[in-house]
């Protein structure tokens, strides 16, 4: 019998929300002016028995009309899971199901653990999805502000396909995280509900099946071009300057080289989320993890 979970989900107002465009690629632009509250929800959840029970519309579409050539934004992409990233690859591709997407190494106690037990429980592998587009290319839209999950699908893609990245370099985080709850076995299952805050430690690095890793100071772009604040342009238009150098790529009609001069990264809306340039690690079992460090006592 599945076992239910509850967390607690902040509110927030809108004190204004406008939807000034919509276009077809799925994008939609608005204005709005917000407040956060004391007030919460709190939303159950229970174990899904399937590894990946979610599914790319988009994708699901693309399929319908096979593509030869996919432009993935990851800009603004500032970090995610590593089941996002795992499955987002497998979409993109589709040739390399069971083949090994990223290995994880954790420090020495709990890698020896997995090791003598369970080596498996270290890589994550391709998954057999039937709406993979099967490509064996992919650009890539990057900046300062793509980070860590982002980073993954780039690392990890790289030893199967070309990955052609344009925009700038990355910001460099190769870390996963876990959520630790106050709870018995720091899961969400008996948490204290007096306590709405938990911990959100650094606990492993990410390897493609390569071994490679470390990019402490980014992933550097094949092609160089930086966002002109005077030149913006709007997102998913074709005429937007890094979507037109991506896709001046595939057609091969302009001259690749350094499109702006390049200007530092002063910030971005993701410094107001409290866990940005995050990759998320999803424990299925906190219980054994609790066991490795009781065996040490």
């Amino acid at each position: 019998m599945n076992k239910y979970y509850s967390i607690i989900a902040p509110a927030k107002l809108n004190l204004n929300l406008f939807i000034t465009g919509k276009k077809k690629n799925g994008y939609h632009f608005l204005k709005s002016d917000v407040c956060f509250l004391e007030l919460t929800d709190t939303i159950y959840m229970k174990a899904s028995n399937q590894d990946i029970f979610y599914q790319n519309k988009t994708i699901d579409t693309l399929t319908i009309d096979p593509i030869d050539n996919l432009i993935l934004d990851l800009r603004y992409n500032s970090g995610g899971s590593v089941n996002s990233a795992r499955l987002i690859s497998t979409l993109i591709t589709g040739q390399f199901t069971n083949e090994i997407f990223s290995t994880e190494q954790w420090n020495n106690e709990i890698q020896n653990y997995w090791l003598n037990n369970d080596p498996e429980y270290l890589i994550n592998r391709f998954i057999d999805n039937p709406n993979s587009l099967n490509l064996n290319s992919v650009i890539i839209i990057t900046s300062r502000s793509s980070a860590s999950a982002s980073e993954l699908v780039i690392n990890c893609l790289k030893p199967y396909i070309d990955v052609i990245q344009v925009g700038t370099t990355t910001y460099g985080k190769y870390q996963a995280s876990v959520t630790l709850y106050d709870s018995p076995d720091f899961s969400l299952n008996g948490v204290n509900p007096s306590h709405n805050y938990a911990l959100q430690p650094l606990v492993l690095k990410t390897l493609n099946s390569m071994g490679e890793t470390d990019y402490y100071n980014g992933l550097s772009p094949n092609i160089i071009a930086d966002e002109d604040s005077s030149n913006l342009g709007i997102i998913g238009d074709p005429d937007e300057p890094l979507l037109s150098i991506a896709l001046a790529q595939i057609s091969s009609d302009k001259n690749l080289s350094n499109y702006t001069e390049l200007l530092d990264l002063i910030g971005d809306s993701s410094e107001f989320d409290l866990l940005s340039n995050e990759m998320y690690y999803f424990i299925e079992n906190y219980s054994k993890f609790v066991n490795i460090y009781e065996r040490k006592k």
